[in-house]
């Protein structure tokens, strides 16, 4: 029980034995208990993992969930009492969460609101069920539900006279996805400063703490404080053992400030082995794509987003909206005209009223002025929303260019290139790569070309000093 109230307004925090416990649980542990003690265990456990979230806590956790729902309805359930039913899906919603799968958390937290009474409610419950609402709907893509059911968790606040200048967890996990979303500084300022008071009582919102942090630095334009922000948290130097969503959001968050201080390269290598989350909340898709559009490198946008559009239906909209974005970009330098109106007019389709700041940041502003003309031309009507895009863009954080644009190489000149910068001599990379020793030096005249060289060094210094070597 202390885990589960732990998460309420002016909870305590539990201590470390209570988590290990909950956590050594396995599923034969939990259906030896009565219905109702295993319900609210099975909440604490939940809790417990997703709270702590060593490796593999997260899937113990959906684990734990998937066995409830292949279970089936309970009728055993409506027996319970109100604090136990709330507990199981509040806890439910944040497993989701934590696994970055928002629309299994939107159900849970529709079921957590039916839950509650009109009246009689403990408004602590009553503000928890709807701040885990406010950010299931967030990381949704809902940006105007969240915002509604911040508004009733900050209505309790104010009926209880709670101090508003703190927090809980689930409010602020919405508020920081929103503050992001619009780059809105003096919100992000006061998420970070409530979230320094929660870290104090609750120790595992350190990691989301920095996190504020960062998006504070990024959304006040302060681009290098926020790399250094961002990568405490993506290496768990503060909270080595802390909720993966935090984890994941900083891995991703780390490319594109790469990206955004003219480093596309070492992002395109931090992402090298990174897997989207289950619905693509986490998309590295989207990050190497925005890498790719500062290269130039318009077909490689195109390929790394392609497996995005194979599960659009389940794509988060926040990252898809701003891969449609960059897909329509290279599809019209590429001369696609039609493909790019297509993936335009989709992307502020789905966009709607939402601010479209964080959808712009790491585009090249020219890319965006030539999209724009198309979109101008071709759907007239759109004209009122492209005005608007154009009203936000003095609050997208600056985007550094490359130091050296790199001219594009074939997948045979890459692989010369990359041979040019070691040791082996023309013949011996010609053995190396089963060709003559004349074709070698035909892809090098090329390599030389395209960079406006005239020898092996130079060539390399230039790849150097570009970054082609970094990933």
């Amino acid at each position: 029980m202390r885990v589960v109230q732990s998460s309420l307004r002016g909870g305590t925090y539990p201590s470390m034995r209570d988590f290990d416990t909950l956590r050594a649980a396995d599923l034969a542990t939990l259906a030896a208990l009565d219905h109702g003690d295993r319900r609210l265990v099975s909440a604490g456990v939940i809790m417990a993992r997703v709270r702590v979230d060593d490796a593999n806590d997260v899937e113990a956790a959906l684990a734990i969930a998937t066995e409830l729902r292949l279970a089936g309805p309970d009728p055993r359930d409506l027996t319970l009492d109100l604090e136990t039913r709330l507990a199981l899906e509040a806890a439910l919603t944040e497993a989701y969460l934590a696994a970055g799968v928002p629309v299994e958390a939107v159900m849970h937290a529709q079921r957590l609101l039916a839950h509650l009474p009109t009246v009689a409610a403990d408004p602590r419950w009553r503000a928890r069920a709807l701040a885990c609402a406010a950010a299931a709907y967030a990381l949704d893509g809902q940006p105007d539900v969240a915002e509604h059911y911040l508004g009733e968790v900050a209505a309790v606040g104010a009926l209880e006279g709670w101090d508003p200048d703190e927090t809980d967890y689930m409010s602020a996990v919405a508020g920081l996805l929103l503050a992001f979303a619009d780059i809105d500084l003096p919100r992000s300022s006061r998420i970070t400063a409530a979230l320094a008071i929660l870290a104090e009582r609750e120790p595992s919102a350190r990691s989301l703490l920095l996190l504020a942090r960062t998006v504070e630095a990024v959304n006040a334009h302060r681009m290098d404080d926020a790399l250094g922000l961002v990568q405490r948290v993506f290496q768990g130097s503060i909270q080595p053992s802390g909720p993966s969503l935090v984890r994941g959001l900083a891995h991703i968050m780390h490319s594109m400030l790469l990206i955004a201080r003219g480093s596309p390269q070492q992002a395109l290598a931090l992402l090298r082995d990174t897997a989207p989350s289950a619905n693509h909340l986490i998309c590295p898709g989207y990050a190497r794509a925005s890498a790719y559009l500062q290269m130039r490198e318009y077909r490689c946008v195109l390929t790394a987003t392609a497996p995005c559009l194979r599960v659009r239906a389940e794509h988060s909209w926040w990252t898809y909206t701003s891969l449609l974005l960059r897909r329509a970009v290279a599809n019209l330098r590429l001369g696609h005209h039609r493909a790019a109106l297509d993936d335009a007019v989709e992307a502020m389709t789905i966009a709607g009223g939402i601010d479209p700041v964080a959808a712009l940041f790491l585009m090249p502003p020219e890319d965006l002025r030539a999209l724009g003309l198309l979109i101008a031309r071709r759907r007239p009507r759109l004209i009122p929303q492209l005005r608007y895009i154009q009203t936000r863009m003095a609050a997208v954080p600056p985007t550094l260019p490359p130091i050296i644009l790199l001219p594009v190489l074939s997948q045979r000149e890459r692989v010369v290139a990359h041979l040019l910068r070691g040791t082996l001599s023309y013949p011996q990379i010609a053995r190396e790569l089963s060709v003559s020793t004349s074709t070698v030096k035909s892809q090098a005249i090329a390599i030389f070309r395209k960079l406006g060289v005239a020898s092996r060094e130079e060539a390399v210094l230039t790849l150097e000093r570009g970054g082609f070597y970094d990933y």
